[in-house]
């Protein structure tokens, strides 16, 4: 997805149509979410619960919501209690900022249209990458790690093209 190697591939082979498979577009924004994660735990002192529960958990919040276990708890060393792997998360969500909630909850939307790709769920998926983009339409120098990476399937998709009912993705 980088753009040189676009241009470079539109040089070289002109009549190429440019596809990008689910694969990395997952991959771009799961990159963006885990790295808003580690910035929001080092916001935190080493030895503190809240720290650990970032940092040993840290498979969890890449995780489909939905596959989330919410009935077999487990005792959690470092919250020195017994919970589920679903209250984990949602203890994260609720120390962490509005940036790491937003970008975790479109995450999961892009989990779920990957999965099941339906026409409501795809139509939801353009609003939000349609609103991501209304909101920086400004300057986009402000967007957190996530929102940028939105805002490249923003531009770099083709209406024409977006679609997640086949193997891959059409750009251009």
């Amino acid at each position: 997805m980088n753009s040189y190697y676009v241009d470079l591939i539109k040089k070289l082979f002109p009549n190429a149509k440019i596809i990008i498979d689910r694969f990395h577009i997952v991959q771009m924004l799961n990159r963006a979410v885990n790295s808003m994660r580690t910035d929001l735990m080092n916001r935190f002192d080493n030895n503190s619960k809240n720290y650990k529960l970032f940092k040993r958990n840290w498979k969890l919040f890449l995780k489909r919501y939905d596959d989330l276990n919410c009935t077999y708890q487990f005792y959690e060393r470092s919250q020195r209690e017994w919970v589920t792997a679903e209250q984990l998360v949602n203890q994260g969500l609720q120390l962490a900022d509005q940036d790491f909630r937003k970008a975790y909850w479109d995450y999961q939307r892009l989990l779920e249209v990957i999965d099941d790709p339906t026409p409501s769920k795809i139509k939801i998926f353009k609003q939000c990458l349609t609103e991501v983009n209304q909101k920086y339409s400004g300057s986009r120098s402000e967007a957190s790690k996530a929102d940028k990476a939105l805002l490249t399937l923003y531009d770099k998709f083709d209406s024409r093209h977006y679609s997640f009912r086949t193997p891959i993705l059409s750009l251009y």
